[in-house]
């Protein structure tokens, strides 16, 4: 190994190389002074295969989010196939096929849900039980049941099904887009922010 230059100050050392090192890639130092080229094992990307969530139509404004203490993907949607309205499934991943089954679905709105997916109409977000696990979620939408509301229902992971409570309204008199939510754990309160499409202001709330 030989110095070249002020190793402190340029950063420049010259070593021999052991095996074939293509020019730019990176290198480490062998114990004996040597380098050697770094042999890359990284995993190739893959596509897994798909499931439908519905069959004939399409799935509005579908939102979701991965639960890790049941294992288990929510998404909740707005089905094109029975009047639009909201449903919510669970996805579970079978790592020897590579794919992912989904639940029967349970419907948590039995009207009209926005049906644009442009304008994230549904969120899904995590939020922790009295135990303090994440096997509970909140399902926020901007749905039509003779007037439009932005709404919101607790739903619990029980097996490989969903058990909901009961529906709350967050803002009643106009729809709401571009809903975005989070949970906010040391007050264990979910935040959402949204569009209120009458005015085209921005609104907040908190969910207890």
């Amino acid at each position: 190994m030989k110095v070249v230059g002020n190793e402190s100050k340029d950063g420049i050392i010259a070593l021999t190389s052991s095996g074939a090192i293509t020019d730019g890639k990176p290198v480490v130092v062998n114990y004996d002074g040597t380098c050697s080229q770094v042999s890359a094992t990284g995993q190739t990307a893959s596509k897994l295969s798909s499931t439908a969530l519905t069959t004939v139509d399409k799935a509005d404004g579908p939102a979701s989010v991965y639960d890790p203490n049941s294992q288990k993907l929510i998404i909740a949607y707005g089905d094109d196939n029975d009047s639009n309205k909201g449903k919510v499934r669970l996805g579970t991943y079978n790592h020897a096929t590579r794919t992912y089954s989904l639940s029967s679905p349970v419907t948590f709105f039995n009207n009209t849900v926005n049906q644009s997916s442009n304008d994230d109409p549904i969120n899904v977000v995590l939020s922790k039980d009295r135990q303090g696990l994440y096997n509970r979620f909140v399902i926020i939408w901007s749905g039509n049941d003779g007037s439009w509301k932005l709404r919101a229902i607790v739903g619990t992971i029980v097996g490989d099904s969903v058990v909901l409570g009961e529906e709350a309204v967050i803002y009643d008199g106009s729809s709401a887009s571009y809903i975005s939510s989070c949970y906010y754990e040391s007050k264990n309160v979910v935040l959402t922010a949204f569009k209120n499409n009458a005015d085209n202001k921005g609104y907040a709330a908190f969910l207890t």
